[in-house]
C-alpha cells in the first residue's frame, strides 16, 4: 500500500516525497503544482529488471555511495582510509505549511544530515540546503555534499547554461541531454565569465512556453553543476559546493552547511523561470535601506577619460562637464592612489598619491560635491601588487602556496582576508577614507 506523501505546493511548482519503511524518502515529483498524486510513480509500481539488485533503489532525498547506489551520489566522504559508505534512516521530519526539515541519521558512519525545504507561493523558488553533523570520535572527510538533489523528468532533454570570457559574458549555450552525464566545475575560487552558477532545463526552452526547471547556487566559489540519466528513465539534478583534495575535514561535533540552492519550476518557459527568480531576488533576498530600492544615479567613470594621468584641473573640468549633461555622481577611479601609474604596482596602498593630489582628495571631493553631483572612489580592496608597499612589509599577508613559485593574474595577488590582521589593516584604511571624505 503506497504511503501518503510528503509535499510542498506553490502556485506553479509543488515538490513530493515517499516515505519509505527504511531508508530515507524517496523523490516522486518535481515540477507543476496540482498534478494528481496518481502520475507520480511510486515505488509499489516500479519493476524490478532481473539484474537489478534486490530492493528499492530510486532517487532519495540522500543517495550516498556504496550500498546499491550506482549513480552519482548526493554525498562523498570517508573516515581513513575506508569507512566510505553511509546508509542514512530518518531520525524526525518537521514540515509546516511551505517549509520542510528532514533529520537523518547514520549510526554506523556516526553522521547526522539535515536536509531544508522552503518553497516561497509567492515566487514559486524552492530553496535548498544540506547539513552534515560528524557525530563520531574521528575526522570525517567530506569530498562532495549537493546542496539540491531533485529528480527531472524523461521529456526534460534539453539543457541552457552559460559560458564565455572576458567582455563577451555570460553566452548562451544549448544542448541535447543524453546518456552521459552533463556537469559543469568552477575550480578558479570564484564565478567567472565561463563558470556561472545556474542552469536551466527543459522540453523546449521555449521563451514563454512550455514545462522549464531552473537551478542555481548562491555561492560565489568553487562549485559543481550535475544533470545524469538514471535507469528509471529520469534524470537527478545535483549542485554543490566543490571541494579541493582534503579541503572539508569535518572535527568530532564538527558541522558543514551547503550553501543554499535556489530552484524553480514553470509551465511557462524561460521567461516564466526568470520571473520567479527576480521576484524572489527582490522580495526574499536583497535588502534595500528603507525598504526600497532608490532610483540608481547616472554616474560617469574617469578611467577611459585620463586612464592613471590624474590632473586635477582636468579632472575638475570633466565634472563641470558631466555635471551640465546630467550626470549624478562621479567616480575617480583607478589611479589615485600612491604611486599608482600603471597596472603593475601599489595596490594595497590605499592613500592618495602626493604627487597628484598633494592636497589630498578633499579638492577634488568639495569640487563634485558643490556641483551637486555625488563623490564615488574606485578601490580593490581585496587585490595586492607584488611592487606594492603592502606586499613589501607583509609578504606572508598574500594567498600563496608554500615552497612554490609565485602566481599572479593582471600582476595580482589575493589577499587573505581570513587574516584578521589583513582585515582589520583594510578596514583602517577605507574607514579613515570614508571619515574624512563624503564619499557616496
Amino acid at each position: 500500500m503506497a504511503r501518503e506523501l510528503i509535499s510542498l505546493q506553490g502556485r506553479h511548482c509543488a515538490i513530493a516525497l515517499e516515505p519509505v519503511e527504511s531508508g530515507v524518502p524517496l523523490w516522486r515529483h518535481f515540477g507543476a503544482a496540482g498534478v494528481p498524486a496518481a502520475s507520480w510513480p511510486l515505488a509499489a509500481s516500479r519493476i524490478q529488471p532481473p539484474n537489478a539488485l534486490d530492493g528499492e533503489f530510486a532517487l532519495g532525498v540522500c543517495n550516498p555511495h556504496g550500498l546499491g547506489w550506482f549513480q552519482h551520489p548526493s554525498l562523498l566522504g570517508s573516515r581513513g582510509e575506508g569507512d566510505w559508505a553511509q546508509q542514512f534512516v530518518v531520525e524526525r521530519v518537521e514540515q509546516g505549511p511551505h517549509a520542510l526539515t528532514i533529520t537523518l541519521r547514520d549510526d554506523v558512519a556516526a553522521l547526522g544530515l539535515v536536509l531544508r525545504y522552503a518553497i516561497d507561493p509567492g515566487t514559486d523558488v524552492l530553496t535548498t540546503s544540506a547539513e552534515l553533523e560528524n557525530r563520531g570520535t574521528s575526522d570525517f572527510r567530506v569530498d562532495w555534499l549537493a546542496a539540491a538533489c531533485v529528480p527531472l523528468p524523461p521529456e526534460a532533454d534539453r539543457v541552457l547554461g552559460l559560458a564565455g570570457r572576458w567582455s563577451l559574458e555570460y553566452q548562451q549555450h544549448r544542448e541535447t541531454l543524453g546518456i552521459a552525464a552533463w556537469r559543469r566545475d568552477c575550480r578558479r575560487g570564484r564565478n567567472a565569465h565561463d563558470t556561472f552558477p545556474g542552469v536551466m532545463v527543459g522540453t523546449t526552452l521555449a521563451d514563454d512556453d512550455a514545462p522549464t526547471w531552473g537551478a542555481q547556487l548562491a555561492w560565489s566559489g568553487n562549485h559543481t553543476m550535475l544533470i545524469e540519466p538514471l535507469t528509471d528513465g529520469r534524470r537527478q539534478l545535483q549542485l554543490g559546493e566543490w571541494f579541493a583534495p582534503g579541503e572539508m575535514v569535518l572535527k568530532p561535533g564538527q558541522r558543514y552547511r551547503t550553501p543554499d540552492a535556489l530552484l524553480s519550476f514553470s509551465p511557462a518557459g524561460l521567461n516564466g523561470l526568470s520571473a520567479n527568480f527576480h521576484r524572489h531576488l527582490r522580495t526574499n533576498v536583497l535588502r534595500w535601506p528603507g525598504g526600497t530600492m532608490a532610483p540608481r544615479p547616472v554616474h560617469l567613470n574617469t578611467w577611459e577619460a585620463v586612464y592613471f594621468d590624474h590632473q586635477l584641473d582636468g579632472l575638475k573640468a570633466l565634472a563641470d562637464a558631466a555635471a551640465e549633461v546630467g550626470i549624478e555622481r562621479f567616480v575617480l577611479d583607478d589611479g589615485w592612489f600612491h604611486r599608482r601609474d600603471d597596472d603593475t604596482t601599489s595596490l594595497g596602498d590605499w592613500w592618495p598619491d602626493e604627487r597628484k593630489y598633494p592636497q589630498g582628495l578633499g579638492p577634488l571631493v568639495q569640487h563634485v560635491r558643490g556641483l551637486g553631483l555625488q563623490f564615488g572612489l574606485w578601490v580593490e580592496p581585496e587585490m595586492v601588487n607584488p611592487d606594492s608597499e603592502l606586499y613589501r612589509a607583509h609578504p606572508d599577508w598574500a594567498l600563496q602556496l608554500a615552497g612554490r613559485p609565485m602566481i599572479t593574474g593582471r600582476n595580482q595577488l589575493v589577499l587573505d582576508l581570513g587574516n584578521p590582521a589583513v582585515t582589520e589593516h583594510l578596514f583602517m584604511r577605507l574607514d579613515g577614507l570614508l571619515r574624512e571624505h563624503e564619499i557616496a
